[in-house]
């Protein structure tokens, strides 16, 4: 299997070796013999140049990739705590608002405790006031006596 990868990676850089060959000018055209190995040698290094920077080209695109899916997965883990903390929070809000209904109940009790009271004081003080005037009635009849009459 690893002779297999070999021989594909081999004829994969065959083939991008025969593409920038493609891809570069001919200069050999122009010169005369004498300088063709020259040639052969800057053409072969510029073929190689070509071929490390599509390398670097190619490590840059895997490692933006690699940058892409990281940003990814930090994104996917801060939306989970997010979602997670925004559910804690509506417990919390859940609860509060069980409070404040409880409270609010209790508010209204109160208030009719206190409108009851209230009006149990106004009727004391009714109360109280007749209980006064029967009290002035019987005194002003034993200052007369008169009015007492015997059958």
């Amino acid at each position: 299997m690893d002779t297999e990868q070999e021989s594909t990676s081999e004829a994969g850089d065959k083939e991008s070796i025969d593409i920038l060959k493609a891809e570069l000018p001919d200069d050999t055209a122009d010169s005369d013999s004498s300088q063709d190995s020259e040639t052969d040698t800057v053409s072969e290094s510029n073929l190689l140049a070509a071929l490390q920077s599509k390398d670097k080209r190619t490590e840059d695109d895997a490692s933006l990739d690699e940058r892409a899916v990281v940003e990814f997965l930090e994104a996917f883990l801060l939306n989970a705590l997010l979602r997670q903390e925004n559910e804690m929070l509506k417990c919390r809000r859940r609860k509060l608002e069980a409070e404040v209904n409880v409270l609010r109940r209790q508010l209204t009790w109160l208030w009719i405790q206190t409108q009851f009271l209230r009006r149990m004081r106004d009727l004391l003080w009714i109360r109280n006031e007749l209980l006064m005037i029967f009290w002035m009635f019987l005194h002003s009849l034993r200052k007369f006596p008169v009015l007492f009459i015997d059958w």
